[in-house]
């Protein structure tokens, strides 16, 4: 996966997630679900 946005299903992941007893212990954090386009530096807006 990579250069491209995440989808509603994958974004939906997350949010089940976060809603779930598994994620107890995430707080004060920003979630970004990218498919790591923004974890490799500049993102290209063309």
């Amino acid at each position: 996966m990579g250069g491209r946005a995440g989808t509603v299903d994958e974004i939906a992941e997350l949010f089940v997630f976060l809603a779930s007893d598994e994620s107890g212990h995430t707080s004060g954090t920003t979630v970004t679900v990218d498919c790591g386009i923004t974890s490799r530096g500049s993102v290209s807006q063309t």
